[in-house]
C-alpha cells in the first residue's frame, strides 16, 4: 500500500511525458506538412511562369511585325501558342491558392489525430501501473495527408505543364512556317 503514491508520481510523469513528446511531435508534424506543400511544386511552378511569361512577352515582341505580313492560316499557330501560355500561368496561380487549402486540411487532421492522442493520455489512470494498462507505446503521425486539395494542385501542375509544351510546339510550329512562306 506504501507503494501506491510512488506509483502514482511515476505514471503522472509518465503522462506528462507522454503528453510532451506528443506535442513535440505534433508540431514538427505540422512543419513537416508545411515544407511538403511548399515544395511540392516549387520548381514547376517557377519554370512554367519563367517560360510561360517569357513567351507571352516574345508574342508582344513580335505580334505586330509577323501578323501584318502573313496569311490568318499561320496566325492560328501563334493564337494557340499565346492561349496556352495564359493557360499554364493561370493553372500555376490557381495551384498556388489551392496549396493552401490543401494545406489547411492536412493541418486540421493532424489537429483532429493530436486531440485523439491527448484524450487517449487523459484517460491514463495514474493509480496503475502504466504497463498494466492499454497504452499506445509508438508516436507517430497516422493521417493520410492526401487529400482532395493535393490531386487538384497534381492535375492543375500537369496541366500547365501540357500547357507549356503546347504553347512551344505551336509557337515553333509558327515561326517554322513563317520563314518558310
Amino acid at each position: 500500500m506504501n507503494n501506491l503514491p510512488i506509483i502514482q508520481k511515476l505514471n503522472q510523469r509518465m503522462k506528462v511525458d507522454l503528453q510532451k513528446s506528443l506535442y513535440d511531435l505534433y508540431v514538427k508534424s505540422i512543419e513537416d506538412l508545411k515544407k511538403s506543400i511548399d515544395k511540392h511544386s516549387f520548381f514547376l511552378d517557377k519554370a512554367i511562369l519563367t517560360i510561360s511569361s517569357g513567351a507571352i512577352g516574345i508574342f508582344f515582341a513580335f505580334y505586330k511585325e509577323y501578323l501584318s505580313n502573313i496569311s490568318n492560316d499561320l496566325s492560328c499557330w501563334l493564337i494557340i501558342s499565346f492561349i496556352a501560355f495564359c493557360l499554364a500561368i493561370l493553372f500555376v496561380l490557381l495551384s498556388f491558392n489551392f496549396a493552401q487549402k490543401s494545406f489547411l486540411c492536412c493541418k486540421k487532421k493532424c489537429d483532429e489525430w493530436y486531440h485523439e492522442k491527448i484524450n487517449e493520455i487523459q484517460k491514463i489512470d495514474i493509480s496503475i501501473p502504466i504497463n498494466k494498462q492499454k497504452v499506445f507505446n509508438k508516436l507517430e503521425v497516422s493521417f493520410n495527408s492526401r487529400t482532395f486539395w493535393t490531386g487538384l494542385i497534381d492535375t492543375l501542375n500537369t496541366l500547365a505543364s501540357i500547357a507549356v509544351y503546347i504553347g512551344i510546339v505551336s509557337g515553333v510550329i509558327f515561326f517554322l512556317t513563317t520563314k518558310t512562306a
